[in-house]
């Protein structure tokens, strides 16, 4: 009986141990671009893998690539929402980063949001990589479409939160009275946007290869206007999001009645996601 409930108790252990070390091998392992619709090849995976790291390691904050064909029924939202959460994704105590999927199943691209990523990518700046993005993935350019939004979502990190951003559940998203949002988070985001620039200017030195490959566009680049060729005819293993002297923030021509936002919701873990995506 003593033998028994010896070889029992190993065989739990054995169970236990496995499960848990299968949990934590997704993301400990340093694997973040994850082909397994299989449509990337082996040089180009190893590229965005490397351009991925050094986001990682510039940023703090987690980013990785996903593709599929086979969404388990599920819509990408909850697929990608679901995929970066329960394989251990994110960096810090509000797991921050990003997830880019491909979901061939869907036929969707969607980007999935979390902790400050929330609030770097706001609905609008979402919606300007996708427009940058999907076109490419729609021409099955899908390494294009990656090193795109990579350098979209870099430069993105680099001018800061989105001037007055503000995070709205989206079930509740249409009851807050837009006067009083607009008003609060131009207020909010002038204050914080004036001390952010000062601070910034005074300390950015952009270091990393590739910075000053957008010089020609005369500080009027943004993100979804002239990038398509940049990546096209500069492809570089080195990740190099654009200099923020060479963009003009979407801020100076929204309107004023127009405050950014970051429509979040809850996945199926509880955690609180941002996200956008789009057909294709």
């Amino acid at each position: 009986m003593k033998k028994l409930f010896t070889l029992l108790f190993m065989c739990l252990f054995f169970v236990f141990t496995t499960h848990t070390v299968r949990a934590e091998t997704q993301a400990d392992d340093g694997v973040r671009v994850i082909d397994d619709a299989r449509i990337i090849t082996e040089s180009d995976v190893a590229t965005l893998q490397a351009e991925v790291e050094a986001f990682i390691k510039h940023h703090n904050m987690d980013l990785v690539i996903v593709t599929t064909n086979d969404a388990q029924g599920k819509t990408s939202e909850a697929y990608a929402d679901d995929y970066y959460d329960y394989n251990g994704y994110g960096i810090g105590s509000d797991y921050s980063g990003a997830l880019i999927l491909v979901d061939m199943d869907n036929r969707m691209v969607y980007i999935s949001t979390t902790g400050r990523m929330i609030n770097y990518l706001s609905d609008e700046r979402l919606d300007r990589i996708l427009d940058h993005m999907t076109p490419k993935v729609s021409k099955a350019k899908y390494t294009d479409a990656f090193q795109i939004a990579l350098t979209d979502i870099g430069t993105f990190v680099e001018l800061g939160f989105d001037d007055g951003s503000n995070t709205f559940p989206e079930k509740v998203k249409e009851e807050v009275d837009p006067i009083t949002t607009t008003l609060g988070g131009a207020a909010t985001g002038g204050i914080i946007a004036f001390f952010r620039r000062r601070s910034l200017t005074k300390k950015y030195n952009p270091t990393i290869p590739g910075f000053n490959l957008a010089s020609h566009y005369n500080a009027e680049y943004m993100p979804g206007e002239a990038e398509t060729e940049l990546i096209d005819t500069n492809t570089s293993s080195a990740y190099s999001p654009l200099p923020r002297a060479t963009y003009r923030s979407s801020s100076a021509t929204r309107s004023r009645s127009s405050a950014p936002r970051s429509t979040t919701h809850r996945s199926s873990s509880g955690r609180t996601h941002g996200g956008k995506g789009r057909g294709f």
